[in-house]
């Protein structure tokens, strides 16, 4: 099961991903960050992975498809999140953990 929270604050929009991210969830995941993007303006995207304990194949190339397209930040504090996130992103993700 996937729990997406959208967190919107004034200069960064944050959707909040706990819990598997199965092929049964990819749709809702595009869903909402598709309606997120829409009201987005000129606010950053920050995807919250810290919470995620799956990732489909169908999951990751989604992961990567929404940094390629807006960029995002991640945040990250396992190693699978690292991993996800790095691999999504290209690059080495620090950890974070605020919040």
């Amino acid at each position: 099961m996937l729990r997406i929270t959208l967190q919107d604050l004034p200069t960064e929009v944050t959707l909040k991903l706990e819990g598997r991210v199965g092929s049964d969830s990819v749709g809702e995941l595009e869903r909402s960050w598709q309606t997120v993007c829409r009201s987005l303006g000129g606010r950053r995207l920050c995807l919250d992975i810290r919470g995620i304990t799956f990732v489909s194949p169908e999951g990751r190339q989604l992961l990567a498809r929404i940094y390629k397209e807006t960029r995002n930040d991640f945040r990250a504090n396992t190693p699978l999140t690292n991993f996800l996130a790095e691999e999504a992103s290209g690059r080495n993700v620090q950890q974070k953990e605020r919040m």
